[in-house]
């Protein structure tokens, strides 16, 4: 507290035999010690900003001496703190406006019942619609969408991605479960394995691919190729252990998808215990490439009963 007992021995030490000036002493006084503690949203007329745009270019942009020299010429006055001064000074120069036209133009209309009904109905027919649309086709403030929904305990949730399902997959993937659940034991010795397929064909965002330059270099992005160029990623896991990437430059078919089973993928495996090889179970997923009648009937000679997938004792 050696802080509070320096403010207010430094505020009793101009105190005069004044009443108004110790009014002012006590009011800044207070603020002082407000301003420690809470840091309060500070809502000021379009006088007060007025003047603190004054006092900011009185004091050639100083913050600190704007502030002194507003409580020295307003003393009556709820002095801002330093970022309001440079907050009021950025938005007059880039919006044109005070902080208070938005304040007040939204003060001045009270919001009716049936307002707050019309936002919630239109929330309720199209769940997924924005607060930015009701603003506009309301014509409200958009702040104003946002505290109604609050207030009726509606809240925005983001969309969970999950995998497309076949009709018959929520059985065997129960029964997988089952499966599962009596061979826990065999959970080091299952090697999870899928596949991925790389193209430059994907959807370039430029909102953040900026060119820092003193003149507009005319910078382009090129998009929308008209030669495919794909790279195919396999990879697994099993117990601890990453195996892989590789990568499969031809096209993902049956026959390549065997021929990387028949050749590559004990080249992968070399980090594996012998004893891990020998029981090991080899999972994939239901893709077409991987029931073919040629890889099913290597993965059945391979891993007898010890495979996991489409076509499998075990899927």
């Amino acid at each position: 507290m050696a802080w509070l007992q320096a403010d207010s021995n430094a505020a009793a030490g101009y105190r005069s035999h004044c009443v108004r000036c110790a009014v002012v002493d006590w009011f800044n006084c207070v603020w002082l010690v407000t301003e420690r503690f809470v840091k309060m949203p500070c809502k000021f007329t379009h006088e007060e900003y007025a003047d603190m745009v004054y006092m900011y270019g009185y004091c050639n942009g100083n913050a600190n001496a704007a502030v002194g020299e507003y409580r020295r010429r307003y003393p009556l006055r709820r002095p801002p703190n330093r970022s309001v001064f440079t907050n009021v000074f950025c938005a007059l120069r880039e919006c044109g406006t005070f902080p208070s036209v938005h304040v007040s133009s939204e003060c001045r209309s009270i919001q009716t019942v049936g307002e707050q009904e019309e936002i919630v109905s239109m929330v309720q027919r199209s769940p997924t619609t924005s607060t930015r649309r009701i603003s506009s086709r309301l014509r409200v403030p958009q702040s104003r969408v946002w505290r109604t929904l609050h207030y009726n305990g509606l809240y925005p949730f983001n969309h969970q991605p999950v995998q497309h399902l076949h009709p018959g997959d929520d059985a065997h993937r129960l029964e997988f479960c089952h499966w599962f659940s009596h061979n826990r034991e065999l959970l080091p010795y299952i090697l999870f394995t899928d596949e991925a397929t790389y193209t430059r064909n994907g959807i370039t965002n430029t909102h953040n691919c900026q060119n820092w330059a003193r003149d507009n270099s005319h910078a382009t992005v090129e998009t929308n190729l008209q030669t495919r160029l794909s790279v195919n990623v396999w990879c697994g896991i099993i117990n601890d252990t990453l195996i892989g990437p590789a990568i499969v430059e031809d096209r993902m078919t049956g026959d390549s998808y065997l021929q990387f089973l028949q050749n590559d993928l004990s080249e992968h495996l070399e980090e594996v215990s012998l004893d891990t090889r020998r029981h090991m179970y080899l999972q994939h997923d239901g893709s077409p490439i991987h029931y073919t009648r040629k890889v099913t009937q290597d993965l059945n000679n391979t891993y007898p009963n010890r495979w996991i997938g489409r076509g499998s004792l075990i899927h």
